[in-house]
């Protein structure tokens, strides 16, 4: 057997310390070096991340420390609302003192305008009275008591216009549900079908607005002469 170089019996020994099995050929010493590393990461970065992970956490999860208001400020608000709500409850009692007086004011003119009503009425009432003491007088004629109570009837019809109270006038009108309340239909010698053929009860109005309809008959159809008859 040859001997050995020096070379030869340092790859040798560099094996043994390396647990690795001598192969045929040569080895370079690069790939002797590489055969040493690790694949292991650095476990010190690892750790330094999951740490700056958990206090990013820990922040996010952290409830806000509001800082404590001035205590100056807050007694300015306190007297600032305090102001406001004064203000308010003097105008709330003021608002309700005119409301009052508006509605005083209000019922007092209702009675005068009623005062003033039954004091231009009072006449008519009067004069009603006198009609009906003198039907009791025995030369009273019934003709003469129909036109004292016609003459009654005119003062009260005259009354009733100076309030502006007017009688409507709707005989021979087409019927009108605004103003006419219809009792019945019928045929009429004198007016067209849908136009009002007799007054069973007047209508009234105050300036212009109806306040009672008048109660009518309304005609079905009018009637036509036959040549016969003429």
């Amino acid at each position: 057997m040859s001997k050995k170089t020096n070379s030869e019996s340092l790859d040798e020994n560099k094996l043994d310390e390396l647990n690795i099995e001598p192969i045929d050929g040569h080895i370079e010493p690069e790939e002797i070096e590489a055969s040493t590393r690790t694949d292991k990461p650095n476990e010190n970065v690892t750790s330094d991340t999951e740490e700056v992970k958990e206090e990013a956490d820990t922040q996010e999860t952290a409830p806000e420390q509001k800082e404590p208001e001035n205590k100056d400020e807050q007694e300015k608000y306190k007297k600032l609302s305090e102001t406001y709500l004064n203000q308010l409850q003097r105008l709330q009692a003021e608002f309700d003192n005119y409301r009052k007086r508006e509605e005083k004011n209000r019922l007092g003119y209702k009675d005068l305008i009623t005062e003033n009503v039954i004091v231009d009425l009072l006449p008519v009432i009067d004069n009603f009275e006198r009609a009906i003491d003198a039907s009791k007088n025995p030369n009273t004629t019934l003709e003469s008591f129909v036109e004292g109570i016609k003459l009654v009837t005119q003062q009260f019809d005259n009354f009733l216009s100076s309030i502006n109270v007017q009688k409507m006038k709707v005989l021979g009108e087409k019927f009108d549900p605004a103003k006419h309340d219809a009792v019945s239909k019928m045929p009429s010698v004198d007016y067209e079908e849908d136009f009002v053929a007799q007054v069973l009860q007047n209508g009234w109005s105050l300036n212009d607005k109806v306040i009672r309809h008048a109660m009518v008959v309304v005609s079905s159809e009018k009637i036509r002469e036959s040549k016969n008859e003429k």
